[in-house]
């Protein structure tokens, strides 16, 4: 019997991956049959795992041996699953990691008679097989393969982000070698790979929500609390843009060029402002820049590159892709929705401007 906080490591380790497991299947909702089928592996191991080391019963062998196949089909099946939703059946990158998947499966199953992932004496107690390596290897190279494909879509993550993401890869790789090199303190292997999931994911859900899906600039829960951190930090400069005629696009040419528009407006904005300050989408419309420069003159010259580089857009996309934009300093120890008040006054001006000469050409 082992002890109880080994015990619990257990239970909160396949509690918790079954959690991440459901919340993959919400995310992913055209594949949530893949990730039931996941569910009820890490079940059935959890199952398997509370009764043989209980002793509740004499077919403690079996039971073994069921929970690790269990789990390791259940990692296998959910790296898999989780890659292929991500990129293309197709890619060389998804073909290795099934191909590999296919062949660390078939020498688990085989494993109670050949002794290469594991072995189980008959009161089933798990040992280390001769080719484990192979599995902790396979591990190792579907948690990098999850963290490329996935960080792939954010290629603009700060700093702090990048260096997380590098932390966390590091504990993989310490996991994976001390699974193996030290059998007796980590005889069940899949408990550190599935602490490091946890904390991964988690990682993954608090980038999601710092990015806007649609346009990939920064989202507006990230907005609140960027400002929040500069608010003892001095002046910064504020560009506020609300995309010109969306109801009308949405209207006459359907949601799907609405949403073209308003990414178009975005990259516009994203490349004009570039290094000098970080974009957020705060509303369906609405996108906020916030600059480190506090001189006007600079921060309207980001403004005009912004509308100038609308125009290659619409010529791109069929879409008459505009902007309106205001612009504010705010000052320090000033709230910032005082400063957005202003800009968004400005911003306003400029919008009666456009629909008078929108309407002024319609006459014409």
């Amino acid at each position: 019997m082992q002890t109880h906080g080994y015990y619990v490591l257990h239970i909160i380790a396949l509690i918790l991956l079954v959690t991440i497991v459901r919340h993959s299947a919400y995310m992913e909702r055209r594949r949530n049959f893949r990730y039931n089928l996941v569910a009820i592996c890490v079940c059935f191991a959890l199952a398997g795992y509370l009764i043989r080391d209980y002793n509740v019963t004499f077919c403690s062998y079996w039971l073994g041996v069921l929970a690790e196949y269990f789990i390791y089909s259940a990692t296998v099946f959910y790296f898999i699953f989780f890659v292929n939703s991500l990129i293309s059946f197709k890619k060389p990158l998804m073909l290795a990691l099934i191909i590999s998947g296919v062949i660390l499966l078939v020498m688990l199953f085989a494993s109670p008679v050949t002794g290469w992932i594991f072995t189980m004496s008959p009161d089933g107690k798990q040992g280390r097989g001769n080719l484990r390596i192979f599995g902790a290897a396979w591990v190792l190279f579907a948690f990098i393969a999850t963290t490329v494909v996935n960080f792939k879509k954010y290629k603009s993550c700060e700093l702090e982000d990048l260096i997380r993401l590098v932390v966390l890869f590091m504990l993989e790789v310490v996991a994976v070698f001390m699974q193996y090199f030290l059998p007796q303190s980590f005889d069940d292997a899949y408990i550190g790979s599935a602490l490091m999931i946890i904390l991964y994911y988690a990682f993954v859900i608090e980038i999601d929500s710092k990015y806007d899906r649609l346009t990939e600039v920064c989202s507006f829960t990230y907005f609140t609390s960027y400002a929040d951190r500069l608010r003892n930090k001095g002046s910064y400069g504020i560009l506020l843009f609300d995309v010109n005629g969306l109801k009308h696009t949405n209207d006459t040419m359907g949601h799907d060029a609405g949403d073209v528009l308003i990414t178009s407006v975005a990259g516009g904005i994203k490349s004009a402002a570039g290094n000098s300050g970080k974009v957020f989408r705060v509303g369906g419309d609405e996108f906020v820049v916030i600059l480190k420069s506090t001189d006007e003159s600079f921060i309207e010259k980001i403004a005009q590159k912004a509308t100038e580089n609308f125009k290659p857009k619409s010529e791109k996309t069929g879409i008459k892709v505009s902007a309106s934009y205001g612009i504010a300093v705010r000052e320090a120890d000033e709230d910032i929705k005082d400063a957005l008040k202003r800009a968004d006054e400005k911003m306003y001006e400029c919008k009666q401007r456009f629909y008078q000469h929108e309407e002024n050409n319609r006459r014409k």
